[in-house]
């Protein structure tokens, strides 16, 4: 596992068109956009520090990836203004899925929420991720399941196990 990088945003947006097609079944409704507005989207916001992404490797390719964006929180006087972290685009190819791959990935992701000091961690699980569950195994598809970076383990879905 490590830090994906700009360089690695043209991988990351193939990628991420294959995780898209997985969602319509290589079914899609339109044509798709072209790749390239993806892969400069990922690169800019790499080479900001406002996202962060954790990737796997196999044979020297991208074989899974989990992004994080940091969203800043309004002062407050009295209480901690630590950012809190909108997880998103968690994908490992088929070819690879179930060697822990992607509980790697997301602990990865939150070793480094630990250290960051997020306040929390948001993501919106999709109807396939864990039969509507999502790692912490509490909250429904559709709906934003919070989670303290802090929290032990990833309680991975062995029903679909990443």
């Amino acid at each position: 596992m490590r830090l994906a990088r700009p360089t690695d945003a043209k991988a990351l947006a193939e990628l991420r068109w294959v995780f898209k097609q997985e969602d319509h079944d290589g079914r899609p409704s339109q044509e798709a956009r072209p790749l390239e507005q993806a892969e400069c989207w990922i690169r800019d916001r790499l080479d900001s520090g406002r996202w962060l992404a954790w990737v796997a490797e196999s044979g020297g390719r991208i074989c899974g990836h989990v992004f994080l964006q940091l969203v800043e929180r309004m002062p407050e006087p009295y209480a901690r203004n630590a950012p809190i972290g909108y997880v998103t685009n968690f994908f490992v190819t088929p070819s690879h899925r179930d060697r822990g791959i992607g509980a790697a990935l997301l602990e990865a992701m939150q070793r480094h929420a630990e250290k960051a000091q997020l306040d929390t961690l948001i993501a919106w699980p999709s109807d396939r991720a864990c039969g509507g569950r999502v790692t912490t195994g509490r909250e429904s598809a559709g709906k934003p399941a919070k989670r303290a970076p802090h929290v032990p383990g990833t309680g991975a879905c062995p029903a679909h196990r990443q």
